[in-house]
């Protein structure tokens, strides 16, 4: 299967690209789901990264002429998901990650949004699903599925407005892309789709970049499981799948934020990084608008602020406090009354800690919600 044998003459409608590495335990129901998918013109590609014969062994378990398996190795996450990408032939691309299930009837939901709306770029949400407590968290959204201009995306990230931002920006697992769009970035100034460090988000950017719009639904076609693996948490966590990320990509833990005005380490910063980065390169769109400097030093601040975060922030606030006093006086005494009004409120005031806030409370009612034995347990349910 280490090859292209399994293409068919016919192009499939959708390509479906699983990078994986290390993950044997999880990417089997990432696999299923797609393969038990009521549209079945698709092909899956499987771009394994993995140490050892574990992954290829739980993609041997599948026969279906669909599948098609590529073993990688010795790769960074970014250049994983770009190998798997450069593998297609469907007219339209999704990335599911290995830690992800795709519900059943999502291929048949987002063929039907192209068809009617003629959309080249479709955004959707995922749900939560807890291995530990067999347990499912969602949090809906309340548009309707509609087209977003592009211009109103990336102004909101630069607004700090993370509650519009995050469930109508693109990222590099709840997204389609048509093909056309796929090549039009992959023949442009960065010559990939994945670039370090935040490659999905860094995708969502280009795309952003490059069209006009993107229709965005409300519902939540995927499940986000073991989120405990993913690479996000272990940045917000600090331990050492962290360190080994960061030594795939040759690049040190300062890398990720000495970009920004407020030299500190928050997971948000790490992004506006990136987009910094590749604002100079790209231009475009990602140039026409300014940060909000006051949303950004309050965000910044709620952040360092976080009870998850189970580190010694001292170091980061008197990064945060040199920067604010070397602002004007005014823009000082604006900061310094927020920050009294949010301790007095003593609630959270981003889009990060409201999430941390909403799963607290819905913990205490577990005892409520119905259990699954697995993320695919759950998908099937939902059919």
């Amino acid at each position: 299967m280490d090859n292209d044998k399994n293409k068919s003459e016919k192009k499939p409608f959708f390509s479906v690209v699983i990078p994986t590495k290390n993950r044997s335990f999880l990417v089997g129901y990432a696999i299923e789901s797609i393969l038990l998918q009521t549209f079945k013109n698709f092909e899956l590609i499987i771009a394994d990264n993995d140490d050892t014969d574990d992954t290829k062994n739980v993609v041997a378990m599948f026969d279906d002429s669909r599948i098609r398996y590529y073993r990688t190795g010795n790769l960074s996450m970014p250049d994983n998901w770009e190998y798997g990408c450069t593998k297609i032939t469907g007219k339209y691309l999704l990335v599911i990650e290995d830690k992800m299930a795709l519900k059943l009837d999502s291929l048949q939901n987002i063929f039907n949004v192209i068809l009617e709306k003629k959309a080249e770029v479709i955004k959707w949400q995922h749900d939560y699903f807890v291995e530990d407590t067999g347990m499912v968290h969602s949090f809906p959204e309340k548009f309707k599925a509609q087209f977003f201009d592009s211009d109103s995306i990336v102004k909101s990230f630069l607004d700090i407005n993370f509650d519009f931002f995050t469930p109508r920006a693109p990222s590099g697992y709840d997204v389609c892309v048509c093909r056309k769009i796929v090549k039009i970035i992959q023949e442009g100034a960065m010559k990939r789709l994945f670039i370090p460090v935040s490659c999905d988000f860094m995708m969502g950017l280009q795309i952003l970049n490059t069209v006009d719009k993107i229709f965005v639904m409300p519902d939540m076609l995927t499940t986000m499981g073991g989120l405990k693996y993913s690479s996000g948490g272990s940045y917000k966590r600090k331990n050492g799948s962290n360190e080994q990320f960061l030594k795939e990509l040759k690049i040190q833990e300062a890398d990720l934020y000495k970009n920004t005005p407020i030299v500190v380490r928050t997971l948000s910063n790490a992004l506006l990084n990136d987009y910094i980065n590749l604002a100079k390169i790209i231009g475009g769109r990602l140039n026409k608008f300014q940060l909000n400097k006051f949303n950004y030093f309050i965000s910044i601040y709620d952040q360092l602020q976080s009870p998850s975060e189970n580190f010694d922030i001292k170091k980061e606030l008197n990064v945060w406090e040199e920067t604010l006093l070397k602002q004007d006086d005014a823009f000082i005494a604006k900061i310094r009354k927020e920050i009294d009004l949010i301790k007095n409120k003593k609630q959270p005031n981003n889009y990060f800690l409201k999430f941390i806030t909403i799963l607290k409370l819905m913990i205490r009612k577990m005892w409520k919600k119905p259990k699954h034995a697995s993320i695919l347990d759950y998908i099937k349910q939902k059919l």
